[in-house]
């Protein structure tokens, strides 16, 4: 099992922050997951 099948499994797609001063959520796009890769200078062998 790959790393991003286990947290979808538990429903880990998105970051939530919410505390008295900030209410947030975070949810990685595909323009995310590239730019991230790109940033590293790796290609996963399979990125979906």
């Amino acid at each position: 099992m790959k790393w991003s099948e286990w947290l979808d499994s538990w429903g880990m797609t998105s970051l939530k922050i919410k505390t008295p001063f900030l209410d947030a959520e975070w949810k990685p796009q595909e323009q995310d997951k590239v730019a991230a890769w790109q940033l590293y200078g790796k290609r996963p062998v399979n990125p979906s």
